[in-house]
């Protein structure tokens, strides 16, 4: 499971520590889901509000039927509303064609409008752009970032996988704006440790949180793949294009055992 754990990004905005889910806040791209892992998704939803009500990230599905509307957040959870700090982000292919994924204006704020209407909700606390886009402008992603914000889409805005001089960049343009950058979302953990060069200093300088994904490296750093790769598991997976069998060397299994 994806543990968050979070710095306060400003005086006002204190970020907790809860298990979220296996995909995280996820998306797990050319894969559909099937309605029985709807529901188990949903009953550890309501788990985790139950164990921590601090930060809640959307999880994306894909119902079997492209027909069906579902919200993934119902009146019952909706109920703690005001208890909940509950983000999304957008960055990767979420629809066909060349607007379905990147940084553009276009693509950030439909993706924030449909994120919102899956989920039932009026706000998200924070939205994230979730990856560097080299073939839009880096002005243009942090004015649609802005934008989110002013339009009551949103309440802050982060980041994710952002380099050190390109965040620094991102800082600049957003404080121009009037709209902050609250957050930092970096992959970090002990086999990815590429924060340390360079970025963690860049979010100190500039009073940017952090929170990280990926500090388990998706379960290699647990003990389940310490005798073999087990049926049904993340790296067993087909679909699965950030760990394979590949991944899992008998030099990173001795740093695990160590």
């Amino acid at each position: 499971r994806q543990v968050l754990s979070g710095i306060a990004a400003s005086p006002g905005v204190a970020v907790g520590r809860v298990s979220i889910f296996e995909k995280g806040h996820v998306y797990v791209p050319r894969r559909y889901v099937s309605r029985e892992q709807i529901g188990d998704e949903e009953q550890r939803l309501h788990q985790a509000v139950e164990a921590s009500r601090a930060q809640l990230e959307e999880i994306r599905l894909r119902v079997t039927d492209v027909h069906e509307h579902r919200l993934l957040l119902d009146a019952q959870l909706l109920m703690h509303r005001d208890e909940l700090l509950i983000s999304s982000k957008a960055g990767f292919d979420m629809w066909p064609g060349p607007y379905g994924i990147g940084g553009s204006r276009k693509y950030l704020i439909a993706s924030c409008d449909q994120s919102l209407k899956r989920t039932g909700l009026d706000y998200f606390d924070i939205f994230y752009h979730h990856c560097p886009d080299d073939g839009t402008p880096i002005e243009e992603s942090m004015r649609a970032l802005d934008t989110i914000v002013r339009s009551g889409r949103a309440l802050y805005v982060g980041i994710s996988n952002y380099g050190p001089a390109a965040t620094k960049e991102a800082i600049a343009i957003l404080n121009s704006l009037g709209t902050p950058l609250l957050i930092h979302q970096p992959r970090y953990n002990l086999f990815d440790r590429w924060i340390e060069d360079g970025l963690s200093e860049v979010l100190q300088q500039n009073g940017v949180g952090a929170i990280v994904f990926s500090p388990l490296d998706q379960g290699l750093l647990t003990n389940k793949y310490l005798n073999g790769v087990p049926a049904g598991s993340r790296a067993a997976r087909a679909e699965q294009i950030y760990l394979s069998e590949q991944n899992i060397t008998a030099q990173k299994l001795q740093k695990v055992q160590a």
